[in-house]
């Protein structure tokens, strides 16, 4: 509830600036741990206070996720050759364009016929690639560990810093469905994930541990904000999934049911609009698709793509990977049945049906 002009948590009754955006409470930072133990039909999705009024993004009871069906095989649909020898990552504009890295100080902007639409060239290393609500590029500089933003200025294009995260080397990056920074972090003996304010850069939310105090990663990398507000991030031999304050949800080892040449490589993920992730398997080149709840559903492609690194998917759900090998290659994967015009899929209402 509020005083005059304080927020104030229900359970302390002390400042807050926190906001569960499906129960509808304010909570202090202390007493999120205290809130999210409660039962709720729909979970728990912690927010900062400020971004209350845009939380219906992530309100269940608001989202309607359209019923779709898996193709019994999926196809890759579009192979471009992008003039790379390696690439690191790929990050969609829309469904015709997308940005590449790779071993190279330049990122690339083709389209779907494999024309460079648009090239920048830094003085630094990019590997991670991600858009923010805009369309604006955000990169990862492993040379100065630093999170870069790409603008255009009077016809030029500009880089500059975000910001720079001194010893610790930024392994992943992505935004969140609010536009906030998720990036993972790495030094030697620790690791960790931090959310950063989109707004003045500052950090709102950070974690490594899990409840027994168990460092959650060893060499987090690739991460994604999943569409119920989920975090899954990529590591040494595994896939960590927290809920969105983090708090370990699953940990998902590769599906042991079946045999693969190598131990389970985890590089890029990805959520599509069911909340299902999709995973790349870098070393057993193939990709594995888990539910919400990491349970494993399929794969894909299993054998026919080389070595995938990054992912991205439209919002055709359309997965698009980077071949992290010498091809140079992204291939385009349809993986869910084409979605017939609606009065096709309507019924009479008293129509007898047999099974």
């Amino acid at each position: 509830m509020e005083s005059d002009n304080n927020i104030i948590c229900v359970y302390c009754r002390l400042d807050a600036h926190m906001y569960c955006s499906l129960c509808e409470i304010i909570l202090c930072s202390e007493c999120i741990a205290k809130h999210i133990v409660t039962k709720s039909v729909f979970g728990h999705s912690i927010i900062k206070y400020a971004d209350r009024h845009r939380a219906h993004v992530r309100k269940p009871s608001s989202v309607s996720l359209p019923l779709k069906s898996l193709r019994s095989e999926a196809e890759i649909s579009l192979t471009i050759k992008c003039d790379y020898n390696w690439l690191h990552d790929i990050c969609c504009q829309g469904t015709d364009k997308f940005w590449v890295c790779g071993r190279s100080s330049e990122m690339k902007c083709f389209n779907t016929k494999g024309e460079v639409i648009r090239s920048v060239t830094v003085n630094g290393d990019p590997q991670r690639l991600a858009l923010n609500h805009t369309g604006e590029l955000f990169y990862v500089d492993f040379h100065t560990n630093s999170v870069m933003k790409l603008t255009e200025t009077s016809g030029r294009d500009v880089v500059f810093s975000v910001f720079s995260l001194s010893a610790w080397q930024p392994r992943g990056l992505t935004f969140t469905l609010l536009n906030d920074v998720l990036v993972s972090l790495y030094k030697p003996n620790e690791s960790k994930v931090v959310k950063y304010d989109s707004i003045n850069g500052k950090p709102v939310l950070e974690f490594q541990h899990d409840k027994n105090g168990k460092l959650l990663f060893e060499f987090p990398g690739y991460l994604v904000e999943n569409k119920n507000g989920d975090i899954c991030i990529s590591d040494k031999h595994k896939v960590v999934c927290t809920n969105s304050h983090g708090l370990l949800k699953f940990i998902y080892h590769g599906n042991r049911t079946t045999s693969s040449v190598k131990k389970f490589d985890p590089r890029g993920v990805a959520a599509d609009s069911q909340n299902n992730v999709i995973i790349a398997d870098f070393a057993n080149w193939k990709l594995h698709m888990i539910n919400s709840e990491g349970v494993f559903q399929r794969f894909f492609l299993s054998g026919m793509i080389g070595h995938p690194n990054g992912l991205s998917i439209d919002s055709e759900d359309k997965v698009w990977v980077a071949e992290g090998w010498a091809s140079g290659l992204v291939r385009v994967i349809r993986y869910w049945m084409e979605e017939p015009p609606s009065f096709l899929t309507q019924s009479p209402q008293n129509e007898n049906v047999f099974i």
